[in-house]
């Protein structure tokens, strides 16, 4: 399989990630997607090892090249949010004395690739298919600081983000509704035994505290 062939694929897996809310599927196609790409990354080494051996044949000179160092993913980073833009600090000692082209970024509609090439020999990568909210792919972008990478994702709305991916969104919690035709304790008793058979072990904690302080106080509670 050609490069432009796997990067047809990754534009496709992105695509269909895009459409796509379930968290397992978007778990099987984020995997798929970090495949493809390690397969693309070899054939790239693979390729750019042949041409170095073809020029040093030909010169008799060794040859180097950023695609023949090791590959260091970016795991940590800090995020905060304004009303138009969401921005991740990277912190990479020595990053301000690359050149620019050494920093490419790569951004979609819900996702963004980092690469930093050569930085204390290695390549950087930080690679992100599953952000929480849209954003503007061609408005985003980065800036250089001394030792720290500062990136400038543009939302496509003014939406408040819960969070920077999408598996790491909160479900809102559901409350039962109140129904006035029930005996008052009886309504109040159904609700809170449904919140605790669909709540979190947090939720099941809390009323399961606020049920053994009222049973000590009066004698009776709910039977769980």
């Amino acid at each position: 399989m050609s490069v432009d062939e796997l990067h047809l694929d990754i534009q496709e897996l992105q695509r269909l990630l895009e459409f796509t809310n379930r968290p397992n599927v978007q778990a099987a196609l984020t995997k798929a997607i970090e495949g493809v790409e390690e397969k693309l990354a070899n054939l790239k080494v693979a390729q750019e090892a042949k041409n170095l051996a073809k020029a040093e044949s030909e010169d008799g000179k060794p040859k180097t090249s950023h695609l023949s160092l090791p590959v260091s993913k970016i795991r940590t980073y800090g995020w905060d949010q304004s009303e138009k833009f969401v921005k991740l600090y990277i912190t990479l000692k020595g990053i301000h004395s690359l050149p620019k082209e050494n920093i490419i970024l790569n951004y979609s509609k819900k996702s963004l690739k980092l690469v930093v090439r050569n930085l204390g020999n290695k390549n950087m990568e930080l690679i992100i298919n599953n952000l929480a909210e849209s954003i503007d792919a061609d408005s985003s972008s980065h800036k250089v600081k001394a030792d720290e990478l500062v990136l400038l994702l543009r939302k496509a709305s003014k939406t408040q983000w819960s969070a920077l991916t999408q598996k790491d969104v909160k479900p809102e919690e559901k409350v039962p509704p109140y129904n006035p035709s029930e005996d008052p304790s009886a309504g109040i008793m159904n609700m809170m035994k449904k919140m605790y058979d669909e709540g979190d072990d947090e939720m099941k904690r809390t009323i399961a505290k606020a049920w053994t302080e009222g049973r000590d106080k009066s004698g009776g509670g709910m039977n769980f």
